[in-house]
């Protein structure tokens, strides 16, 4: 039995895209597929996700780790805008 060869590309939008990646490889993970994904690709709000996957050396044995990260900072404090703008 042939393991397949599978893309997840993904697409941009922010936290949207992040989210949704972050729910993909969760869900391909609870069906066993994860480690049959050969290339991972996106843009924009989707590589947020693949930055943090990218930190963790086994970000596939760790996704739970992983997940809990991005939800932590994701909850966390917004942006004080007032400070942003008195950068520019």
């Amino acid at each position: 039995n042939a393991v397949p060869n599978i893309a997840l590309l993904s697409s941009g939008g922010g936290q949207r895209a992040m989210v949704g990646l972050l729910g993909s490889l969760v869900e391909l993970n609870k069906a066993g597929l994860l480690d049959c994904i050969l290339y991972l690709s996106g843009i924009s709000g989707s590589t947020w996700c693949m930055a943090s996957l990218y930190q963790e050396p086994d970000w596939s044995t760790k996704l739970e780790a992983v997940k809990n990260k991005i939800i932590k900072r994701l909850s966390g404090p917004g942006v004080n805008w007032v400070d942003a703008l008195a950068k520019l």
